[in-house]
């Protein structure tokens, strides 16, 4: 029974040590005492196979989405843009 109690204590201590780790490492995200969050920014460049660029695309400041152009070219099947 005594080896079972070792066992209890240690796996108890293992779990305590690696959660005080874990909560320890977090940190609060800070927002500017405005009450303003900024969004991130970005841009969408779409190139053409050879590297030249068709078209760049902003990020609105209202949503996330960003609504890419569809292609078509007679004879050829467009399946989707990659990155």
């Amino acid at each position: 029974m005594g080896v079972y109690m070792k066992l209890n204590q240690f796996i108890s201590f293992a779990f305590i040590v690696v959660m005080s780790t874990l909560l320890l490492g977090c940190e609060r995200e800070t927002y500017p005492t405005d009450g303003i969050i900024p969004l991130p920014q970005y841009t969408i460049t779409l190139q053409n196979d050879d590297g030249t660029v068709f078209t760049t695309l902003q990020n609105s400041l209202i949503s996330y989405t960003v609504n890419l152009p569809d292609m078509s070219k007679e004879g050829y099947l467009f399946l989707g843009w990659s990155d």
